[in-house]
C-alpha cells in the first residue's frame, strides 16, 4: 500500500511553465476557419488545502504566446483564475481544474481583450522537499469575440478554440 504525503501540496506555491499552444479561429458570419500554433510560457501561483489525499485549491496564470492564427490574428497575453480539486498519493497529486479565462487578440494593430472560460487536467510530482514539476492539459474557450477591424475571416464574432500542454515547476512554501 503506497503511503500517503498529501501534506507536501500544502500551502502557497508559485512557478513557471512552458508549453505549445494550438489555436482555430472560426467565424460566425463568414463559416470561415484559420488556425496557428506557437509556443507559450508564463508564470503561476496559488494556494492548496488538503484533507486526507484529497485536495483543493486556487490557481492563477499568466502566459506569454507566439501563436497566430492564419498568422493574422496574434494571440497576445493569456491569464486564468481556477479552482483545482485533486487527490495526492506519495508525491503525486492528479487534478482537474477549470474557470475563467482572459486573452488579449491583435488583429491588424487594434487589441481587444476578451473574457471566456478554460477547463483542464494534470499532474504534479514533487521532486524535492519544496519542488514539484507538473504537466498539464488545458482548452481556453473564447466565444463571439467582436473585431471592430477587419478579419481575414470576414465579419466580427469569432470563437477562438485554444488547446494548451505545457509543463513547469512549482516551489512549495
Amino acid at each position: 500500500m503506497a503511503q500517503a504525503a498529501p501534506f507536501e501540496f500544502r500551502g502557497f506555491y508559485a512557478g513557471v511553465h512552458v508549453g505549445y499552444m494550438d489555436v482555430e479561429a472560426d467565424s460566425d458570419g463568414s463559416g470561415g476557419s484559420i488556425s496557428g500554433d506557437g509556443l507559450m510560457g508564463g508564470f503561476q501561483a496559488g494556494y492548496n488545502f488538503v484533507t486526507g489525499n484529497f485536495m483543493w485549491g486556487i490557481e492563477t496564470d499568466i502566459s506569454l504566446t507566439d501563436a497566430s492564427p492564419g498568422g493574422a490574428i496574434d494571440v497576445g497575453p493569456t491569464a486564468t483564475l481556477r479552482p483545482r480539486i485533486g487527490y495526492a498519493v506519495d508525491d503525486w497529486l492528479l487534478y482537474v481544474t477549470g474557470g475563467i479565462a482572459s486573452a488579449q487578440f491583435e488583429d491588424f494593430d487594434a487589441f481587444d481583450g476578451e473574457f471566456g472560460w478554460t477547463l483542464g487536467a494534470g499532474v504534479e510530482r514533487m521532486v524535492g522537499d519544496i519542488v514539484g514539476v507538473k504537466l498539464e492539459y488545458r482548452y481556453m474557450r473564447f466565444e463571439d469575440v467582436e473585431q471592430g477591424i477587419v478579419s481575414p475571416l470576414g465579419g466580427s464574432g469569432i470563437d477562438f478554440d485554444m488547446h494548451t500542454v505545457m509543463g513547469g515547476v512549482n516551489f512549495h512554501f
